[in-house]
């Protein structure tokens, strides 16, 4: 097996649950083969790999992510939009939207893996006619929570506009070498069984 870690720039400074977000001790890093890290904590690369314990810069993958829109976008992405997610970086989310040219309006975050109710909708809706806004947006993780009666819901106040998400890697062909010579390393027993050795 090949251990692969995604961290956010947070997570380096961040606490041990309950207090923090952490399931465990930034010490664990030790164990990982790849760290993957935003291009905008590309600069974070050699504390992590001095966390990790290693040199190899190879073992840091930087990616680059982008905001997607339904092409052509229906409502139109420039509307005056309200923004929702249940996401543990919603900050992200609305800074995508709007470098993806959406004229976010108003945000909305719920907790984590949150569940919508019709509780949740009434407050979009009333949230939305206060605001004046002409569309909702959310992401593809958000909308597939969203039971089919709820959305149908909200759409009778405004639009649904659906965002995605797009990940690319820095240096592509080097990560996936550097993939393949791990997984080849992994699969490599270093015990040499003899007959009758096996149980």
């Amino acid at each position: 097996a090949v251990d692969i870690v995604l961290l956010q720039r947070v997570d380096l400074d961040d606490d041990m649950l309950p207090a923090g977000r952490l399931r465990e001790p930034l010490c664990t890093l030790e164990r990982a083969d790849i760290c993957v890290l935003r291009a905008e904590d590309a600069d974070l690369r050699q504390r992590v790999l001095w966390l990790m314990r290693q040199n190899d810069p190879a073992r840091v993958w930087i990616i680059d992510r982008s905001t997607t829109l339904p092409s052509p976008a229906l409502p139109d992405p420039a509307a005056r939009a309200l923004a929702f997610c249940a996401l543990g970086d919603p900050q992200g989310f609305f800074h995508g939207l709007r470098q993806a040219g959406v004229n976010v309006q108003k945000e909305i975050h719920f907790r984590d893996h949150h569940v919508y109710t019709q509780k949740d909708i009434d407050r979009l809706k009333a949230t939305a006619q206060r605001w004046g806004t002409q569309s909702f947006v959310t992401t593809e993780k958000d909308s597939i929570r969203l039971a089919n009666h709820l959305r149908v819901e909200l759409e009778k106040e405004s639009p649904l506009l659906v965002a995605g998400l797009e990940v690319s890697l820095r240096d592509e062909a080097g990560s996936i070498a550097n993939l393949e010579s791990l997984i080849v390393r992994a699969n490599a027993s270093p015990l040499q069984y003899r007959p009758g050795n096996v149980r």
